[in-house]
């Protein structure tokens, strides 16, 4: 693998980690806006088991939790063909 290519895989892979960073922070800020969005209509109680909470904290957790998931997914799929790709040039093209 050239030092270009390798540089350019190298650079989209930091891209990703920062990505994955930056999704997650913007899903638990998304879920905290959302889950007070919903307390303050009025018209929706939250469970009692979690009543003690803010509803907005719940609602940043649970965003950021499924935003580190799809991101992950994200990022472990281009690790997958950076890997793919090192196993290729490397096995075919010396």
């Amino acid at each position: 693998m050239g030092r270009f290519h390798g540089a350019v895989i190298g650079i989209g892979q930091f891209c990703a980690i920062v990505l994955v960073v930056f999704i997650t922070a913007g899903s638990g800020a998304f879920g905290y806006l959302a889950f007070n969005a919903v307390k303050n209509t009025g018209g929706y109680t939250f469970p009692q088991v979690i009543n003690y909470l803010h509803p907005g904290f719940v609602g940043m957790c649970l965003g950021a939790i499924v935003g580190f998931l799809v991101s992950m997914f994200f990022a472990a799929t281009l690790f997958a063909l950076v890997e793919i790709a090192k196993n290729t040039s490397e096995r075919w093209f010396p």
